[in-house]
């Protein structure tokens, strides 16, 4: 059969082929998804430019404006970083744009699908410079994009999908409190990036960082500077690579198509793009159960029972989070340390 032999860091590091055709129908399920809500997004672009004065944003957690500014202005100021960086400025462009279109697949994915992480089948890095070549992406390219693994390569804690079932969590509330939470929101992020920076220094400097975490201090700076390295080599398009992706991304339209033409189609496309990532052997097994648990719930009980045990459900999930939180203070006052709180993947 067919193989490769690049090398991926992140995704479906094992079979390079597969993390094509997965990353293809990722891509494949957020462009399908902003073709059918095009009528909308064309009413939040108007509203933006102030064209449309009757589409109405009042309820949302911020003003369409804003939303779109940030957004444009965001991944501007990305690709104008990496462009001044010496990165080829339509391979920035190509990269930024791979890389937003992934965060908001694996978001829709998160929120769809109720997982509580993932990845990504292939990173924007890696499909880019992979995929396209060093040779045609230049080795300054290589370097910068590289680099970014800092922001776009583990996101399977994925601020994003946490974002999006928070603002499930928020619908029932009022339009003010709705805007109150996108300043809690920002605070919550510069207390932990604030936090999380602090702590890494001051660990670094009174233990020794190697001697504290080996894959924060060692291990996962390596794979940055090992991955340019790498891919410093030349190497032309990786065209069997893009056959997958393309392939990827037709099957995908076509699953997607047919659950939404068809009525009685009981494949769901969501598993398509994850399917072969190494975190799905981890939750496959909970996935089906919850599967299970939900259909003989609506078989039995139909709606309304299927309505009250959400309670229930969102309870456990909830008790884990406290159960964790808790040995945390108690691993804290009775000096613990390297605990481990949550199962790692």
């Amino acid at each position: 059969g067919l193989t490769s032999d690049q090398l991926i860091t992140y995704g479906v590091d094992d079979q390079p082929l597969m993390a094509y055709q997965g990353v293809g129908a990722l891509l494949a399920m957020v462009l399908v998804g902003l073709w059918v809500g095009r009528t909308h997004l064309h009413g939040v672009l108007l509203k933006a430019l102030g064209r449309a004065p009757e589409v109405d944003d009042s309820d949302e957690i911020m003003s369409y404006r804003a939303a779109v500014t940030g957004a444009v202005g965001g991944g501007a100021v990305m690709t104008t970083w990496l462009w001044f960086m010496g990165t080829e400025f339509w391979v920035a462009a190509v990269f930024v744009i791979v890389a937003l279109l992934i965060f908001i697949g694996i978001t829709r994915i998160l929120a769809e699908a109720g997982l509580a992480m993932m990845r990504a089948p292939m990173i924007a890095s890696d499909l880019t410079m992979l995929g396209l070549g060093s040779t045609l992406v230049g080795s300054g390219s290589v370097v910068n994009l590289s680099l970014a693994y800092v922001w776009a390569a583990d996101i399977r804690v994925f601020l994003m999908g946490v974002a999006a079932g928070g603002l499930k969590m928020i619908e029932a509330m009022d339009v003010r409190s709705r805007r109150l939470m996108l300043w809690a929101i920002g605070f919550a992020i510069l207390i932990g990036a604030g936090g999380s920076c602090w702590t890494v220094f001051h660990l670094a400097h009174s233990h020794g960082g190697i001697n504290v975490a080996n894959w924060f201090f060692s291990g996962g700076p390596q794979v940055t500077y090992d991955t340019a390295a790498r891919n410093m080599d030349p190497t032309g398009v990786s065209w069997t690579g893009l056959t997958f992706f393309f392939g990827g991304g037709t099957v995908m339209t076509i699953l997607m198509w047919a659950r939404h033409r068809f009525s009685w189609w009981l494949i769901h496309p969501i598993g398509f793009p994850i399917g072969g990532n190494f975190m799905m052997d981890r939750v496959w097994s909970s996935v089906f159960i919850a599967w299970t648990i939900k259909v003989l719930v609506l078989r039995f009980g139909g709606a309304p029972a299927y309505r009250r045990s959400q309670t229930f459900f969102l309870g456990m999930i909830l008790g884990e989070a406290l159960c964790s939180g808790m040995w945390l203070v108690i691993d804290y006052f009775t000096g613990q340390m390297g605990n481990q709180i949550f199962g790692r993947g």
